[in-house]
């Protein structure tokens, strides 16, 4: 956590932190996609959320109740695709401030 901090800190003294930061960022949203699709294991192993897309496709159902239940897969491959697409957008640097804005929107729990 303190090395997290640092990075956020001190981004004008030390120049290559900002390109080191988005690189972290990207492959933090590519590892999510990466473990729904059971790329790190099954599920229950060390280390592993979803292990399944199954298993994410039922997290969407339960967060998303006030869809109908047909749109629940499709949701999910979308919510995939977007931040799979945000991680590798952020991990190779294209249009960073938006990619930004896109993935704190994308993270935001409107349910509050």
């Amino acid at each position: 956590m303190l090395a997290f901090a640092a990075l956020a800190l001190t981004p004008a003294r030390l120049p290559w932190i900002k390109p080191l930061r988005q690189i972290f960022i990207g492959l933090a949203f590519a590892r999510a996609v990466c473990d729904r699709l059971g790329l790190f294991g099954k599920p229950g192993a060390p280390g592993v959320s979803w292990g399944k897309f199954a298993n994410f496709t039922a997290y969407t159902a339960q967060v998303n109740l006030f869809l109908p239940k047909a749109m629940i897969p499709s949701l999910a491959v979308v919510e995939t695709v977007i931040e799979g697409s945000l991680g590798i957008a952020m991990t190779l640097g294209v249009a960073v401030e938006r990619v930004c804005l896109a993935s704190a929107w994308f993270c935001c729990d409107f349910r509050r």
